[in-house]
């Protein structure tokens, strides 16, 4: 069994998801919808959300959000049958990250086997004393509607670190691998059910 979870870092881009569709179950977030629709799709922020209840990503994939916030989902008040919050679909919020979630929810469903994780490329910015990195913000979407602008400095990822080292910790037997992603946690080179490959390593995987 396999599953693929998209986030939105630079190193997928040029890659063709359509791809993943006959060898498993995808999970995406955030705009990605714009481009392609995942099985599963996730969005936190009000201006994500209000987008892609307007724009129907709920119609092609299932879709949770953090909020059912009421000025997104009043006027449209079918997408509030169909999309959960993230409180319904595990029990609780677990106050993840949207691709963090996402990568929560592919590893409930599977339970074994493997995820494999595209677009998960963090930044330099990984501990609260590095303030004074200032790379430029790494994702596809960035300069577009409901992202920061192209010239904006990366995000501290220190915390979607610490959710993914949770992940990984709690389901010993799915055997994850981060595709194409240059930036290696020194706390994720301890686990043996989590890999770092290339895309052709990854495309052979798929053959």
């Amino acid at each position: 069994m396999r599953s693929f979870v998209i986030a939105n870092g630079t190193s997928r881009s040029g890659f063709d998801l359509n791809i993943l569709k006959p060898f498993g179950k995808t999970y995406g977030c955030n705009a990605l919808y714009r481009d392609f629709s995942p099985d599963y799709i996730g969005a936190i922020d009000r201006p994500m959300v209000d987008e892609m209840v307007r724009e129907g990503a709920w119609q092609n994939s299932e879709m949770i959000v953090k909020h059912k916030y009421p000025a997104s989902f009043n006027p449209f008040p079918r997408a509030k049958l169909y999309v959960k919050t993230f409180e319904e679909t595990f029990g609780k919020d677990k106050h993840y990250d949207t691709g963090q979630t996402m990568l929560d929810l592919a590893s409930k469903h599977l339970e074994e086997g493997e995820i494999y994780l595209l677009g998960f490329d963090l930044t330099e910015y990984i501990d609260q004393s590095q303030r004074n990195i200032r790379n430029k913000i790494d994702n596809i979407y960035a300069g577009t509607d409901g992202y920061a602008p192209l010239d904006a400095v990366e995000k501290y990822s220190g915390k979607w670190i610490d959710e993914m080292t949770r992940i990984f910790s709690l389901n010993e037997k799915i055997k994850y691998y981060r595709v194409g992603a240059r930036i290696i946690p020194v706390v994720w080179k301890t686990f043996n059910n989590l890999k770092h490959i290339n895309y052709d390593e990854f495309m052979e995987k798929l053959k």
